[in-house]
């Protein structure tokens, strides 16, 4: 029982770097994350769009000389703001990038 446990352990591990390389994410960050949090890793790293490779952002970089990279991760990921709850004290709702 505990080496069908460990198999599947394992498994998950290997499933979330293969997801995270063919997306261009870091695949050893994700690995650790499989190993930590097992499906639920894998569940994320399949949620999460793909990045775009080096070559794509140079190729952005010589049609257009003004794009620069963060300008491309940007896009990508165009973060949103989300308001949290007013407090009594505060004076402005802070809000929170996902």
């Amino acid at each position: 029982m505990l080496l069908f446990a460990f198999l599947v352990w394992a498994f998950f591990v290997v499933i979330t770097a293969l997801i995270a390389g063919s997306k261009n994410r870091s695949v050893g960050g994700w690995a650790a994350l499989g190993a930590f949090f097992g499906v639920f890793a894998t569940i994320a790293v399949a949620c999460c769009s793909k990045l775009p490779t080096e070559a794509e952002i140079a190729a952005r970089r010589e049609a257009d000389p003004a794009v620069d990279a963060q300008q491309l991760a940007a896009e990508h990921h165009a973060p949103t703001a989300v308001p949290l709850r007013h407090n009594k004290n505060q004076r402005a709702i802070q809000c929170l990038t996902v």
